[in-house]
């Protein structure tokens, strides 16, 4: 089983491991692969809506509707902002955010754990080692690691068996 946990592992990964000190990693805790569909959804949906409305922009331009109307120009003004946001949204979600997400990930290992990813493309990383950890906070869907020199490790509900995951937080540094 740990052979299988090591293969998974990125070689950044494995160097983050080395260079900590964090032993033979235990398991990797990723984000749900449902949170994962519906971002990869909602970023198709507004890229959609935005191609959807750029066919009704030059639809408009082409049958001179926005010169027949009072208030043509603002409509199609309108028309023409809302699409150009709707594409940078929708690609922006397609590819920063989804990304980002699948390589979200929290490494347990025998002398800690480090938790990597990517937020607006800049790589975060926040290692701990057992003996690190203050204590174990819970607030609405969020769990907060306290660790010494006022570091704070954020795990939020959306990975897979956070329960697990804390309680082997909890178990390994010995803050049950």
């Amino acid at each position: 089983m740990l052979q299988s946990i090591a293969s998974q592992l990125s070689e950044a990964d494995a160097q983050l491991i080395e260079a900590y000190q964090l032993g033979t990693p235990l398991s990797i805790y990723r984000l749900k692969p449902g949170l994962l569909l519906l971002l990869h959804s909602i970023g198709f949906i507004i890229t959609g809506c935005g191609i959807v409305q750029f066919v009704l922009a030059i639809i408009i331009v082409f049958t001179r509707w926005n010169q027949e109307q009072p208030l043509g120009y603002i409509l199609f003004s309108i028309l023409v902002i809302l699409t150009i946001l709707c594409l940078v949204m929708g690609l922006t979600i397609l590819r920063v955010t989804v990304p980002g997400a699948r390589k979200k990930r929290v490494v347990v290992c025998e002398q800690g754990l480090f938790q990597s990813g990517k937020n607006l493309g800049s790589k975060e990383v926040a290692v701990a080692r057992w003996s690190d950890i203050l204590a174990i906070k819970r607030f609405f869907n969020e769990y907060f690691i306290m660790c010494q020199g006022n570091r704070v490790i954020k795990f939020e509900t959306t990975y897979q068996n956070i329960d697990e995951l804390v309680a082997l937080v909890k178990t390994h540094s010995g803050k049950a």
